[in-house]
């Protein structure tokens, strides 16, 4: 897709330059200045249609990947929290405390 518009882009490059550097009668110059409109017009057509072909390519994308993302983030948090009470749990026992003793009174 990208190769067509790059393909028109250097047409119309050239068209221009022939139409420059030749001496042209004016049916000719509007001949080339037609076909260089109508070529700029299909560039731009297959630039709308490849902007929407993205836009549509992300919303798909989002609409899979986003709850499996959601889904990551909230294992990724439980693990966190489990690795966390283990880490406070392993404190807690080096220090000799028990978990079922009381929180000690606040000052």
């Amino acid at each position: 897709m990208w190769w067509g518009l790059m393909k028109r882009a250097l047409l119309v490059s050239l068209a221009a330059a022939a139409i420059l550097l030749s001496s042209c009668s004016p049916s000719d110059q509007e001949r080339a200045d037609k076909t260089a409109r109508e070529a700029g017009r299909e560039i731009k057509r297959e630039a709308e249609h490849a902007s929407e072909q993205l836009k549509h390519g992300v919303e798909e994308l989002d609409r899979k990947a986003g709850p499996k993302l959601d889904q990551a983030g909230r294992e990724i948090k439980e693990e966190s929290r489990r690795a966390a009470e283990k880490v406070k749990d392993r404190a807690d026992h080096i220090q000799g405390k028990d978990r079922s003793d009381p929180p000690p009174p606040d000052r």
